[in-house]
């Protein structure tokens, strides 16, 4: 039973539809029905319920499918929109759903369109693919040209060779041209027109003539001294040989001193004159004394044709066997050492010796064999240096020194085999000069002034080593074997000033080393030579004072008779000892530092 106009509402089971979206798309909805009833009086009599509504409601809504996509507006360009398979809807165009078409990036590439194509493909309203693909119609480009429908003028499209005409009506020469044309670009279509001359490219070149020398010359004028012409040519730019009018201007003049036949000039000059050795010939080793020697020189000068004119070539000198008388006598050279003695000593020895020499024959021979001044003999020199000679007694065994006087007062006896065993030097070093020496045993290198080193007798010297160079910086310890001191009295000295500010002041018979490695005397040296520092370096000499000291002055022997023993340093600088006055002197210059030695002074 129910109540007039009572409501109640039901709903069947769901039922779904398929309906269209947006474009070209579908979707599909789920819906079910409500009824509603109403209770109502049937007949007057009867009350039922009567349907009195019936509606679809919307359970749910689908996705929509199939949509189609939207062109862009730059692709409805050029397009027949109506054939492409397209859909128009809402005033717009559209791909249908998977539909695919060509885009591309550019309607007017400057190359082919293949280069800027792309398939993009409509699902369910996005087009795949890049965004930057917007065209659907494409105009090919031209390669070297650019897009479609470009113009461009002038462009080298070839060359052209044009016959060049010289002077001389030569051939082969030509001139190259580019060719020009206009260039136009049809839908991948280089359409080229208006081909015409263009610029030079290569100029050709006519000949050219020059005048060219040849190894040939007119004859010479003369056998000796005499002139030629140099012969020319006219060639041409390539080298051959040309007509003489095609040069410019007269050939070049050039000319030379010749000699037409120099043999017919050569003679010869001869001349024969008897030489004489003189009596200060050394006599054999281990003698002393002099020999006489004459021979026969022929002398020849011969004479040709040079440097154009007659002149002496050379000079031959043939000479003859000698003839040979000798004066000698064997000797023991000694070291002067055991004889030490300063100038006025030596002058002492030699003015006694010259006394002395009626009753003593070694004498007399001694001085004659060094008499160069034709029987006035004032002094006993040797190379500028004063020297005396030293003696040994054959008489005693074993042999011993002789210590001849120093006097021209002492008396003239003397033993039976006395013999001259040594000539010995004078030189030594001014007392302020330092000299690099060792007191005792015991310490260390020092310098200190010569006189010094002497008062207190030191032990050892500094001296190079046997394998010393010139560019040696460390020194050995020498032993010393006898300190010399000359007579407080006037000396000959020689002041050095180095170009470093230093000074050095030693006789001029004192031994140096010069930068060449030779071992000279002091008075060897000059301005602008150079005295050699330990280690190597040079210092020139910028000045040379000669001078008078009034005191003594020094010297050393050392034991040691190796030539490198013998150079020691003295105001830093490498000099000789007493050694090079004496048995060393046969070192004086030579050269006592070599090869690499010499090397590290000049680099």
């Amino acid at each position: 039973m129910c109540t007039v106009g009572e409501t109640r509402n039901s709903t069947n089971e769901t039922f779904t539809e398929t309906r269209e979206c947006s474009v070209g798309g579908q979707r599909t909805n789920t819906y079910r029905t409500r009824i509603t009833e109403t209770c109502r009086l049937v007949g007057g009599e009867v009350l039922r319920w009567v349907e009195t509504s019936r509606n679809n409601e919307l359970v749910s809504e689908g996705p929509c499918q199939g949509m189609g996509c939207e062109l862009p507006p730059q692709a409805l360009e050029g397009v027949d929109l109506v054939g492409g398979g397209f859909i128009f809807a809402n005033g717009k165009w559209y791909i249908p759903h998977g539909g695919s078409k060509i885009f591309y990036s550019s309607r007017t590439p400057a190359g082919s369109c293949r280069e800027v194509e792309e398939r993009r493909t409509c699902n369910n309203g996005v087009i795949g693919g890049s965004i930057d693909n917007v065209y659907l119609s494409c105009v090919n480009g031209c390669e070297g040209v650019g897009s479609h429908g470009t113009i461009k003028v002038d462009v080298v499209t070839g060359q052209e060779t044009v016959p060049k005409q010289c002077k001389f009506g030569e051939t082969g020469a030509t001139d190259i041209y580019t060719t020009l044309s206009d260039k136009r670009c049809d839908n991948g279509t280089v359409i080229v027109s208006n081909a015409h001359r263009g610029g030079l490219i290569t100029a050709g070149e006519c000949p050219t003539y020059n005048w060219t020398p040849t190894d040939n010359y007119t004859a010479c004028t003369t056998n000796c001294g005499g002139e030629q012409s140099q012969i020319y040519e006219c060639r041409n730019s390539k080298g051959e040989l040309s007509p003489l009018n095609r040069c410019t201007g007269p050939a070049p003049v050039v000319k030379r001193q010749c000699d037409g036949n120099p043999d017919a000039v050569k003679r010869s000059e001869s001349t024969t004159a008897i030489e004489e050795a003189g009596e200060c010939s050394a006599c054999p080793a281990n003698q002393i004394g002099y020999t006489v020697k004459k021979r026969e020189v022929t002398t020849t000068n011969n004479f040709a044709c040079i440097a154009h004119q007659v002149q002496l070539r050379d000079t031959v000198v043939t000479n003859g066997p000698w003839l040979e008388e000798k004066f000698c006598k064997d000797y023991a050279p000694d070291r002067c050492a055991k004889d030490p003695m300063n100038e006025s000593e030596a002058r002492g020895r030699f003015e006694w010796m010259k006394k002395c020499q009626a009753q003593a024959p070694v004498l007399k021979q001694f001085l004659q064999q060094y008499d160069h001044s034709g029987g006035v003999l004032k002094d006993l020199t040797y190379k500028g240096n004063i020297i005396y000679a030293s003696f040994m007694n054959g008489s005693t065994i074993p042999e011993k020194k002789w210590i001849a006087p120093k006097a021209k007062e002492a008396s003239c006896v003397i033993p039976a085999k006395v013999y001259v065993s040594a000539i010995c030097v004078v030189d030594c070093a001014t007392p302020e000069q330092n000299i690099l020496g060792q007191r005792g045993n015991r310490g260390k290198l020092e310098y200190v002034h010569f006189e010094q080193a002497w008062h207190d007798k030191f032990k050892y010297v500094a001296t190079l080593g046997t394998n010393s160079s010139m560019a040696t910086k460390t020194v050995q310890k020498t032993a010393v074997d006898e300190w010399l001191s000359g007579s407080d009295q006037d000396h000959a000295v020689i002041d050095f000033t180095l170009a470093s500010g230093r000074h050095l002041r030693i006789t001029p018979g004192h031994a140096i080393i010069g930068a060449d490695g030779t071992m000279k005397e002091a008075r060897d040296f000059k301005v602008g030579d150079s005295l050699i520092q330990l280690g190597g370096t040079p210092d020139l000499i910028v000045n040379i004072t000669e001078e008078i000291f009034r005191g003594r002055v020094y010297n050393v022997f050392v034991k040691s008779s190796d030539p490198k023993h013998n150079i020691l340093i003295v105001n830093g600088y490498l000099t000789g000892t007493a050694y090079y006055a004496g048995e060393g002197i046969e070192y004086l210059n030579r050269r006592i530092l070599r090869g690499a030695m010499t090397r590290g002074v000049f680099e």
